[in-house]
């Protein structure tokens, strides 16, 4: 050890020996307890002094601040972890699958102790800790999963957008302009669970109104096809024709110009007119116009189509409205499809008839007489209502060897509610009803999303909203639809950007997750008393189990105890917002779209971590929030 003393002059060796003393201290030792250094400490000895002595500085702590909101809580409150460590080189946060950059938000079951752990550029390890406090209580709810009994499985292409004719080719570009290349992210960010390609439903009241198509019809679809597909993803079209026209001629040139346009595989079938039981009020049929007479349009509409366009793909139908309604002054109006209907339809036209769709929302905005009100969505009617009306058409479509599919739903009509729709607690309504459905038997559903609506403001239902340039809008010309108005003082951009990132995307992101790889359904039992919902699936291809628990109340939060027989770990992800009116702050697993450029998210995921507890999980729940647990072997 003489020699690595030696080695430094005489000068520094002060400075050497103080900071080995330091670290000596550090690791509980002293010097004293090192001499005669025996030669298994000799290296680690010398190399301390060496690396002092030229300059590096183990000694050094890169944490500058570790806190945290509040240290005593109750079971179901948040508590914000800060740090700053601007100079480490790595800074890792103990109980979460990954680390931040400057701060994380955890809910702790119980009282917790977190370690921030940092390195220096020279290697020194350094901690600090902050236990936060968790008074106990009685847990709000049990959720027990029964991982050996799989149930529905979630199909491949489940989750889907419906877009009306014109805004559809806004959305997404026109490629003799410009593709928008968020538009394509934000769809990947979905598909990227594995669910299959994302379908995409083409339709809406503009569709029953279209003239003859050209050339730039369907080049953005056919575009944003290739470019998934291209991009290992993938979509599948529905596109609509004008049946309330009852021209055969122009019903043939549009599926004929679809067909040849798109590429191969990317056309899934043809829509036959939107929600056909609203036709009266929009004049294009006589009353009175019944489904016995529609399902006579029919025929002869396709029988004309598949003689004058051999490739022509089958049809999907007949998109009529759950509880039609009058869009003038909300009044219900008489029912028009029952499963007699539905049944004799499929008798007739089965053979040409590639999907069976309905339309689904709770009710309407108040700019069509309704009486939607903040926290609506909350409610457990506004998830369970129409899917539970949908069971037995979906049984007669089942019965038939068809897929039944919701291809356009949002909670309000009539372009949708502000401060409803586009609040957070549509990203608590989506996820739910989305498994409704599939437990109702649906294959898939199309949440409708705009830019613009019709009154001329942005859209509040939709999922994301974009600035676009103005030559996209003059395009619309081109393709016969240019029914849109833009929003008063609208501002052009040069190409494609962000405007918002709504509510509903996050809820889909949230299933599209909670079901990956096509999940199926576990059999869950609840118990509670609070305004709360569990859903459970089954990786098929992890093997992992994913309870998805949705607190809807506002008042009510704590503990909940999950037990999943077998399982050792889980991992705890959370979707949360300042409160359920809130437009934006929205994160799902820390991250966020506000402020996105791109179409990803900004932030780190991650993740709360816990170890078994007799394959029993406590798991702390925020009030109107939600989280997914995920949980391994």
């Amino acid at each position: 050890m003489r020699n690595a003393k030696t080695s430094v002059s005489n000068c520094q060796l002060a400075s050497c020996e103080a900071k080995l003393t330091a670290a000596s201290m550090r690791a509980g030792l002293s010097l004293e307890r090192w001499g005669p250094y025996p030669w298994f400490f000799a290296i680690s000895v010398a190399s301390t002094l060496l690396t002092a002595c030229g300059g590096s500085d183990i000694e050094t702590d890169p944490i500058a601040q570790f806190s945290a909101d509040k240290t005593t809580v109750s079971q179901g409150q948040a508590v914000t972890l800060s740090w700053s460590a601007p100079n480490a080189q790595s800074v890792t946060l103990s109980g979460v699958s990954a680390t931040p950059a400057s701060s994380a938000v955890v809910v702790p079951a119980q009282s917790t102790t977190y370690t921030l752990t940092a390195t220096n550029s020279s290697g020194g390890v350094f901690t600090k800790t902050i236990t936060v406090s968790v008074a106990s209580s009685t847990p709000m709810a049990t959720v027990t999963v029964d991982p050996t009994n799989p149930g529905t499985q979630i199909p491949s292409g489940y989750i889907g957008f419906s877009h009306p004719w014109g805004q559809a080719q806004l959305l997404m570009g026109d490629p003799a302009i410009g593709v928008n290349p968020i538009y394509r992210q934000l769809l990947k960010n979905i598909t990227k669970f594995g669910g299959g390609p994302v379908s995409i439903r083409i339709g809406g009241t503009v569709s029953d109104s279209t003239t003859e198509p050209n050339s730039g019809t369907v080049r953005p679809f056919a575009q944003l096809a290739n470019d998934l597909s291209a991009a290992g993803y993938g979509a599948t079209f529905i596109l609509g024709i004008n049946f309330a026209a009852k021209n055969a001629t122009l019903a043939s040139d549009q599926v004929s110009e679809y067909a040849s346009d798109m590429p191969a595989g990317a056309l899934q079938s043809i829509e036959l007119g939107n929600e056909p039981d609203l036709y009266v009020l929009q004049k294009v049929r006589p009353s009175p116009y019944s489904f016995d007479q529609y399902t006579t349009e029919v025929q002869t509409i396709t029988q004309a189509i598949l003689s004058k366009v051999p490739n022509s793909p089958l049809f999907t139908g007949p998109s009529a409205a759950f509880y039609p309604q009058d869009p003038a002054t909300g009044a219900l109006l008489p029912p028009f499809l029952s499963v007699g209907g539905l049944t004799n339809l499929l008798s007739q036209s089965g053979s040409v008839i590639a999907n069976v769709s309905q339309h689904s929302y709770i009710t309407t905005g108040t700019a069509c007489g309704g009486s939607a009100a903040s926290g609506l969505l909350l409610k457990p009617s506004s998830s369970t209502s129409d899917p539970s009306y949908a069971v037995p058409f979906a049984a007669v479509a089942k019965a038939a060897n068809k897929p039944y599919r919701i291809d356009e739903m949002n909670s309000i009509s009539c372009e949708g509610q502000d401060g409803v729709s586009n609040a957070f607690e549509e990203a608590l309504w989506a996820p739910d009803v989305m498994f409704e459905y599939a437990k109702a038997g649906a294959t898939g559903v199309n949440m409708i999303s705009k830019n613009w609506n019709k009154f001329s403001a942005w859209d509040v239902y939709g999922a994301f909203n974009f600035n676009l340039p103005q030559s996209q809008y003059d395009n619309l010309a081109n393709i016969a639809v240019k029914t849109w108005t833009p929003p008063a003082g609208i501002q052009w951009s040069n190409g494609y950007s962000i405007r918002t990132i709504q509510a509903l995307y996050y809820g889909m992101l949230l299933f599209a997750e909670a079901a990956e790889n096509g999940s199926s359904l576990l059999p869950v039992t609840l118990n509670t008393s609070a305004n709360l919902k569990a859903w459970s699936t089954l990786d098929p291809t992890t093997g992992k189990v994913n309870v998805l628990v949705i607190n809807k109340d506002q008042q009510d939060y704590g503990n909940i105890s999950v037990t999943v027989p077998g399982f050792k770990s889980a991992a705890i992800e959370r979707m949360r917002a300042p409160a359920f009116t809130s437009k934006s702050g929205i994160t799902l697993g820390g991250q966020t779209f506000d402020g996105s450029v791109d179409g990803t998210p900004v932030g780190t995921k991650y993740a709360e971590v816990l170890t078994e507890q007799s394959s029993t999980f406590n798991v702390a729940i925020e009030p109107t929030s939600a989280v997914l647990v995920t949980l391994s072997k």
